[in-house]
């Protein structure tokens, strides 16, 4: 799954609950949730966040999460505290232990040796590798780059099998105020053991890079790719690309036509297909999959007026395909939505949000049920379906 999750400083409006209703009428409703339930608590007035969740085979989700204030309004957070947060089956509660790292949270995962965790130092200087042991102690971080610039925050995500594990991050490269950024990668997964290397090299402003296990071998990896000009505003098409071993072979999937921005992709895979999802324009969300062997696309998201969003993240399980997302209303309330799709038929949508949230839904889903994380100022909650 996809990995950074930030957002800009809010004041936080007024609780409203809005549902989004398709312009058809849907075959099926999203399956309900039931109430939302305490994750940890801020003890701050938390308005920004990052953080990444996954689950195991058996139904576990574990992550790490972190949450920011705002200058000036409530109580400050310690903004580079990172939290490590599990709840290994439905019937029992939410733990969470502070981690010894401290940064950023570019991504995480887990595998049958512990829950890794991929960050970026409080300086933006180094590029980092974590991991809570499955036994429940913090493993001493790994380097895995030394940043030249923070001019160009950098953007990742990890993926690890059997204790191995393969990352892969944004970094600026030239100079100037507007340097150009590149994907580097690291990796022990495979035969090519690899401490750091240069994967893009064209004079672009390569984004969010997202990761996922090749389903037979390898890896799949997504990213948005910009121009040679400032990050913002810049037209983006969307890439995606596979390595069983290697070298990637990449190819453009969306390239974005005339007025067109394409950013934050989540790639995700289940048994032989791919799922890959993404937001357009800040009014759309594009998901794809290759159930059918070539991929089909389908658009929905279509908000009310004066929205935006941002931060997609999608996943699979039992014949379902989640998609969830965070939407900014101007002049508020923000908050998160949930879209579900039952094998081929209509994709319905729903509201999920209890109030702001300040962090783009952490998506995982297992048993044919989605469980997201979500950030409010007093508290991290997550809600699942029933």
């Amino acid at each position: 799954m996809a990995g950074y999750r930030t957002k800009p400083a809010l004041l936080l409006p007024l609780l409203i609950v809005v549902m989004v209703v398709l312009p058809k009428s849907p075959a099926h409703a999203v399956q309900p949730f039931g109430p939302p339930v305490t994750v940890a608590p801020t003890g701050c007035s938390a308005f920004l966040g990052a953080g990444d969740t996954s689950v195991s085979a058996s139904g576990a989700i574990r992550g790490f999460m972190q949450w920011n204030s705002v200058a000036g309004i409530g109580t400050r957070c310690d903004e580079h505290r990172i939290v490590f947060i599990e709840r290994r089956t439905r019937q029992l509660a939410w733990r969470r232990a502070v981690a010894p790292y401290r940064g950023t949270i570019l991504a995480s995962t887990q595998d049958a040796t512990g829950t890794w965790l991929l960050y970026a130092t409080p300086a933006e200087t180094e590029v980092r590798l974590g991991r809570r042991s499955s036994a429940g102690t913090f493993v001493p971080s790994r380097l895995l780059s030394r940043l030249p610039s923070r001019r160009v925050f950098p953007e990742g995500d990890l993926i690890a099998t059997r204790g191995s594990w393969w990352a892969v991050w944004t970094e600026a490269v030239g100079g100037g105020p507007n340097p150009h950024s590149a994907l580097f990668q690291a990796k022990t997964i495979g035969t090519d053991v690899l401490s750091k290397q240069r994967i893009t090299f064209l004079p672009t402003r390569e984004h969010h890079p997202t990761l996922a296990l090749r389903p037979g071998g390898g890896a799949v990896l997504a990213w948005s790719r910009g121009g040679s000009g400032p990050a913002e505003g810049a037209p983006a098409a969307i890439l995606i690309g596979s390595n069983l071993g290697r070298r990637w072979s990449v190819r453009v999937f969306d390239a974005a036509g005339p007025g067109e921005i394409n950013y934050d992709p989540d790639v995700y895979t289940q048994g032989r297909s791919t799922y890959l999802a993404y937001a357009r324009n800040g009014t759309r969300i594009v998901a794809a999959d290759n159930r059918s062997g070539a991929f089909r696309s389908r658009v929905f998201g279509r908000p009310p007026v004066n929205a935006d969003l941002a931060d997609p993240e999608v996943a699979a399980s039992g014949g379902r395909v989640f998609v969830a997302w965070w939407a900014l209303f101007e002049g508020g309330p923000d908050g998160a939505f949930l879209a579900e799709q039952v094998g081929t038929g209509p994709t319905t949508q729903t509201r999920l949000a209890v109030g702001s949230t300040g962090i783009g839904p952490q998506l995982t889903a297992s048993g044919g049920k989605a469980t997201v994380v979500l950030l409010v100022p007093n508290r991290v909650y997550a809600r699942t379906q029933r």
